[in-house]
């Protein structure tokens, strides 16, 4: 098989619109990398225009109203506390998400006073991030791949359901997406125009995605190793080589104090195996396994484009890069403490996609390209309609507040392990109609993320003078079950049931 002509991959180094002549591996950057003729301005805007109206409308229709679960609930729980005490939680217990969380503590300081429900504002900023993803990765694809295989891009990413769902969560992974699209596009304004701007621009953008989740810089790690063949690198001074080292101190910052105050929070994963490897591909695909064909044709194509050199390389490794790098880091350190979990390589969908646009438009004819593309949107519209990843499994707190209730007794107080499933199951409980459900033993706001925090009064004072106990406690948390079993000591365990994560028992007084 012979390789895909320049203007079918989108391979690089030809003017825009404005431009009267090519560019060269030594001259300025143009702002679209194809052979083929670059689209004027306002038919890039309009386009851009349409993904974001697109991907918008997509986003509002699916999955109105699907209960909050255990993560959403964390973060929430998170950012109610004051700034100074969010702030030594990120400093001290968990890193990862940080950038989010005083996002959205911010946020949620304008929308209280609005009277927006707390999870809908929440929900609703993720949202904003996915959507503006949309025409983000858009511009970005134009400069690796050309107009067609950009549109397509965009519009795959639109309607893709991995996506799609974490848009609709309270979770920083599309704020992490975002990030790693606009360093991209840093990285490749930083190599073929050096600017310390730009370094500084690069720098940060790289160091926040970081922040927002750690395997973003699983990324980062790959926009270097793709830096390396850019034609202009090998004689860099100051703005490029100053952007990357920068991006990725703050990056290892980021890690070195995730590590530092690792608390366990991958314990839950299991050893690797070829089955996470298939759950990965299917959400990245969106539920759309015919797309792993066009993924399969984009890798060889791509890795046919290499061999030109120049700046055509460098547009292909990172390409390349995006994906694979995550993917390959990931597995290999899985091998010693596994933490392959589908969720955690969304940063790496851009480039999946970018290869599967590349794949279809190396099909080259303009009515093969268009039925193609139509039918892979199509497809993952159907997928964003059935929603068949659904709501995780482990966490169904509607089932939990609906369990609550039926076994509520008049004189109960509620103890619940962790605030984050006390604010989960509040909600759920109103949501449902339900009604309060039993006393509570301590408001939500006085709790800490913790079960000993200095704050509260030991339980058993706290639950002294009731006639019975609901413990509802989140089954990996050792100190919840400790707490259960010195209340054991003065009453009978006459209800004990499990809903995934979370386990509900009721206690007796003797």
């Amino acid at each position: 098989m012979s390789a895909p002509p320049a203007r079918a991959l989108g391979a690089t180094a030809t003017a825009t619109a404005t431009d009267s002549g090519p560019a060269t591996d030594s001259g300025p950057a143009t702002d679209s990398g194809p052979a083929e003729q670059a689209w004027p301005r306002r038919r890039v805007a309009a386009v851009a225009a349409l993904l974001t109206l697109g991907a918008a409308l997509v986003r509002w229709l699916a999955r109105p109203g699907r209960p909050m679960w255990g993560d959403e609930a964390f973060t929430l729980a998170l950012v109610r506390y004051p700034a100074n005490e969010i702030r030594e939680f990120l400093t001290h217990r968990e890193v990862n998400g940080g950038s989010y969380t005083l996002l959205l503590h911010g946020l949620l300081s304008l929308t209280d006073a609005l009277g927006v429900e707390q999870l809908a504002a929440a929900r609703g900023l993720s949202a904003l991030l996915g959507v503006a993803s949309v025409p983000a990765f858009y511009l970005l694809a134009r400069r690796l791949a050309g107009e067609r295989a950009a549109l397509l891009a965009g519009l795959l990413l639109a309607v893709n359901l991995f996506h799609v769902g974490y848009s609709l969560e309270a979770r920083a992974y599309t704020l992490a997406v975002l990030l790693v699209i606009l360093s991209s596009s840093a990285l490749i304004s930083l190599l073929d125009e050096p600017r310390w701007s730009v370094a500084l621009l690069f720098g940060l953008l790289a160091g926040l995605a970081t922040w927002a989740h750690l395997f973003a810089a699983l990324v980062l790690a790959g926009q270097g190793l793709a830096a390396l063949t850019h034609p202009r690198l090998r004689s860099a001074r100051g703005a490029p080589l100053g952007g990357l080292a920068l991006g990725g101190a703050l990056s290892l910052a980021v890690m070195a104090r995730s590590a530092w105050g690792d608390g366990g929070q991958v314990v839950w994963v299991g050893a690797l195996g070829w089955d996470q490897f298939t759950l990965l591909l299917w959400r990245l695909s969106g539920g759309v396994r015919l797309l792993l064909a066009p993924v399969a044709m984009g890798l060889g194509a791509a890795l046919l484009a290499m061999q030109r050199g120049g700046r055509e390389r460098f547009l292909m490794a990172l390409t390349l890069a995006l994906l694979l790098v995550p993917l390959l880091i990931t597995a290999l350190v899985s091998t010693v403490k596994p933490m392959l979990v589908a969720r955690y390589l969304l940063v790496a969908l851009p480039g999946f996609l970018l290869l599967a646009a590349l794949g279809v438009a190396a099909l080259r004819r303009p009515a093969l390209l268009i039925g193609v593309g139509v039918l892979l949107a199509g497809l993952g519209l159907r997928e964003v309609r059935l929603d068949r990843f659904g709501d995780p499994l482990w966490q169904p707190i509607d089932t939990v507040a609906a369990r609550v209730v039926a076994l509520a007794r008049p004189g109960d107080v509620l103890v619940v392990s962790h605030p984050a499933l006390a604010l989960s199951l509040d909600r759920e409980l109103g949501r449902l109609g339900r009604g309060p459900g039993p006393e509570r033993a301590s408001p939500v706001a006085d709790d800490l993320l913790d079960l000993h925090g200095e704050r509260r009064p030991p339980l058993a004072e706290r639950v002294r003078g009731h006639a019975g106990v609901l413990f509802l406690l989140f089954a990996e948390q050792p100190q919840s079950a400790q707490l259960r079993e010195s209340l054991a000591a003065v009453s009978e365990v006459t209800n004990d049931e499990s809903y995934g994560g979370v386990r509900l028992l009721r206690l007796e007084r003797r």
